[in-house]
């Protein structure tokens, strides 16, 4: 008896996949073995040559003359990854859809695993798997995290390894061309706006090289510019996506205060996050109390002391305690006030200040100020 996939390959809907190359020649032999390697063997691969210099064009055309499978395209000028991707979807003939690089690593079952996924639920539009990293030597660095839909509004969690259906691109068209860099976190919010949700399989099925030479390092400031650009056009989805994660939503307000942006984002969160417009430290009237016995909490006392009634601290042997006339209370007694309506500043460690977040958050905060805050919007 035939399985599911095997029906499948049987029907020959096929799988289109384009890789982009510029300039590979060092990986790109594995990565078109790790297709060539796919136990689902009905695929075509679109390789688009974006005018390399290298010694990748030979490489692409000895593949392509022991496998007929395997098509190119040579761009006439470089016009970079999301016009190649363009370019080579253009001429893509299959019913599920993919791209992947030419430094990374397709494990065997990914197509089939992927197009089972597809076949099976088509309430989806699109699916992503898990990925490994390796450095350029080959050696491991780590396992991904699965993919999660709620912070996918503020992150791209997507990672490398996806398929979508012809449909999505039928709908919602093309990589953003002006997106260079960020095109395929652009791509993802668009599906899950126009197209439907997408489904996750737990398993890993990609290896993503981490080098020197990539993208992701090379233009780092670059992808981080782009990603502001990005959010900007995606900001009411985005937002009504986050509505109710008020940790993320912190996360956000951050991004664009270290790209200086501070009007822009407090006028796009102070409808759902009541006290956002108020960063700099225009306080209303209530009871406060300063979270740390620092130097940050002191810094803040200095400015701010006769507004502040407590003191606290998450160690326990400083509770009790008195300082600069004031209580220390517990964090257990920080969340019932909160409840009360207190205010909270936060005056920890940065490194410890998003868990505060997380934890006062959960318990009922929706309103904070923070030391880093601080820093940032009021002293010079």
């Amino acid at each position: 008896m035939e399985t599911g996939i095997q029906n499948i390959q049987a029907a020959t809907p096929l799988v289109s996949i384009v890789l982009p190359v510029y300039n590979g020649e060092r990986f790109l032999r594995s990565s078109i073995e790790s297709v060539l390697g796919q136990t689902f063997e009905a695929w075509e691969l679109i390789i688009v040559d974006d005018c390399s210099t290298d010694g990748s064009g030979d490489i692409i055309k000895k593949y392509a003359e022991i496998d007929s499978r395997i098509r190119i395209i040579h761009n006439e000028v470089n016009r970079k990854l999301p016009a190649s991707l363009n370019i080579g979807f253009a001429e893509a003939k299959c019913d599920y859809l993919t791209w992947t690089s030419d430094d990374n690593i397709y494990l065997p079952q990914a197509l089939e695993k992927m197009v089972s996924f597809l076949a099976e639920n088509n309430d989806y539009a699109a699916v992503t798997a898990r990925m490994t990293q390796i450095d350029d030597n080959g050696k491991f660095m780590r396992v991904f995290d699965a993919y999660d839909p709620g912070w996918m509004w503020f992150c791209d969690l997507m990672g490398l390894c996806f398929m979508y259906r012809r449909a999505v691109l039928e709908k919602i068209g093309g990589y953003d061309e002006n997106l260079f860099l960020v095109e395929d976190y652009d791509y993802w919010l668009r599906i899950r706006e126009y197209c439907g949700p997408i489904g996750a399989i737990d398993e890993i099925l990609y290896v993503y090289r981490y080098h020197q030479n990539s993208l992701t390092v090379k233009k780092q400031n670059e992808v981080a510019a782009k990603l502001q650009i990005m959010r900007r056009k995606h900001m009411p989805y985005i937002l009504q996506g986050l509505k109710d994660n008020v940790l993320a939503l912190h996360y956000l307000y951050d991004a664009f205060l270290r790209n200086e942006e501070t009007d822009y984002i407090q006028n796009e969160l102070k409808k759902i996050l009541p006290g956002i417009e108020r960063e700099r430290f225009d306080f209303p009237e209530g009871e406060y109390i300063i979270l740390g016995t620092g130097e940050f909490a002191e810094e803040l006392l200095k400015e701010f002391g006769e507004k502040v009634q407590y003191l606290a601290d998450i160690n326990p042997g400083t509770v009790g305690q008195v300082k600069e006339g004031r209580r220390i209370i517990s964090f257990a007694d920080v969340l019932k006030k909160i409840d009360e309506g207190a205010m909270l500043l936060i005056a920890v460690p940065i490194a410890q200040n998003y868990e505060v977040i997380r934890q006062a958050t959960a318990a009922g905060l929706r309103e904070y100020r923070t030391y880093w805050g601080y820093k940032r919007t009021v002293v010079k």
